[in-house]
């Protein structure tokens, strides 16, 4: 049987990692590339026998490139904290690994969201290029949802990845931001004509469209809901973002030049 390397980028997943860990401890090896975590992180690696591998946090297209320049073996499984394979999953990974008819494959995500798995609203069935034969690697690609570039045929995994995601409002917020903001930067760079009224709306009633209608959303209850207005508010927001972008004084510098003619005025 082919030997495979288990690759997991983590920074401070102390809370999620050792079950993480123990769904991949059928790997010949286990590399955890830290980002400089200051919990129980890499204590919980080093009880399940990990390679702790140091490195500085440049997105994941680079964790991922360098990850795999330091495995051992010959297939590579890569995979998040918060992301655990499941029993059948695994049986198809070692029947795969047995007698690989393709040099990677792609396999098959439940996202966990706000506690529940989620079947409809474009989550599913959240196809990932995970399980990777090394030398057909080109490399990781994309900004945000990076995909790895393979040299050759892709075939499928029978099983799901569980992914434990949006695990309460504030964490969703959290990464809204940085999403959002990270979507509107590359729709700058790429030119994005000046965003006006009907940008706002157009982009709002699109997202809506394919969370409600076309990927029926509310068949997953008031989680479905609750996730159509959670997206409908983020289309919404990467407008705003770019629309800040798209000024020519940012701003941060207009609020200087109000701050400044409000206390001239004051003074006179």
């Amino acid at each position: 049987m082919n030997k495979l390397t288990a690759i997991i980028p983590t920074k401070n997943e102390q809370d999620f990692l050792d079950n993480c860990l123990k769904s991949v401890a059928f790997a010949d090896e286990i590399i955890v590339i830290d980002s400089g975590s200051t919990d129980q992180t890499l204590q919980i690696a080093q009880k399940h026998r990990a390679r702790i591998i140091n490195h500085p946090w440049q997105g994941f297209r680079q964790v991922h490139d360098f990850a795999a320049t330091k495995a051992q073996h010959d297939w590579l499984l890569y995979l998040d904290a918060d992301e655990r394979v499941s029993r059948q999953l695994k049986l198809s990974i070692q029947t795969v690994l047995a007698q690989p008819l393709h040099d990677a494959y792609q396999l098959k995500r439940l996202n966990y969201f706000m506690g529940r798995p989620m079947k409809h609203g474009g989550w599913y069935p959240d196809p990932m290029t995970r399980l990777i034969k090394k030398s057909s690697l080109k490399g990781w690609v994309g900004q945000l949802h990076e995909y790895p570039q393979i040299n050759g045929t892709i075939g499928n995994l029978s099983g799901h990845l569980f992914h434990l995601t949006h695990r309460d409002l504030t964490w969703s917020l959290h990464k809204t931001i940085s999403y959002t903001e990270a979507n509107a930067q590359l729709l700058y760079r790429a030119g994005h004509p000046q965003v006006r009224v009907r940008n706002f709306f157009g982009a709002m009633a699109r997202e809506f469209f394919y969370r409600a209608i076309r990927t029926a959303g509310w068949r997953d209850g008031l989680v479905g809901w609750y996730e159509i207005i959670y997206q409908t508010f983020n289309a919404f927001l990467i407008q705003v973002y770019l629309w800040q972008l798209q000024q020519r004084v940012s701003l941060e510098d207009k609020y200087h030049q109000i701050d400044q003619q409000i206390s001239k005025d004051l003074v006179h």
